[in-house]
């Protein structure tokens, strides 16, 4: 299952820090522009697709409060973690709250996102739950 348009959502997301309990669904599409100076700017292909399969691997078998999921590309540098801070489900949908610090080029970002699991078994982000 590939997380869907995961690479808008961190343009998005690269500034927020997760803070509120509450969901509703983000319009990613308009807000690409806020990944100047962050990591993703810096993502090459090959980060993209360490950084999504690591990150599917943690929305799907991660316990909550487990020791961080590192993944890297030795070729670029780059680097990160994905923890799990909480599990919740409401009206039969799983969602999970992400903590995740990345780093590459000259930028570091520590922030956290909620994704929920979609009937397709996709994850989608998600603003505040």
């Amino acid at each position: 299952m590939r997380l869907t348009r995961l690479r808008t959502i961190l343009l998005c997301l690269s500034g927020l820090t997760f803070t509120a309990p509450s969901f509703a669904v983000m319009n990613f599409g308009t807000y690409q522009a806020t990944m100047w100076n962050t990591p993703a700017q810096f993502f090459t292909d090959e980060d993209w697709t360490i950084f999504n399969a690591t990150l599917e691997d943690v929305l799907n078998n991660a316990k909550d409060n487990d020791v961080p999921k590192t993944w890297s590309n030795p070729k670029t540098k780059a680097h990160g973690e994905f923890s799990i801070l909480k599990t919740v489900e409401k009206h039969d949908t799983i969602c999970r709250e992400v903590k995740t610090a990345n780093s590459a080029g000259t930028a570091r970002r520590v922030w956290g996102v909620a994704f929920c699991k979609q009937e397709d078994g996709s994850w989608k982000a998600v603003s505040g739950r």
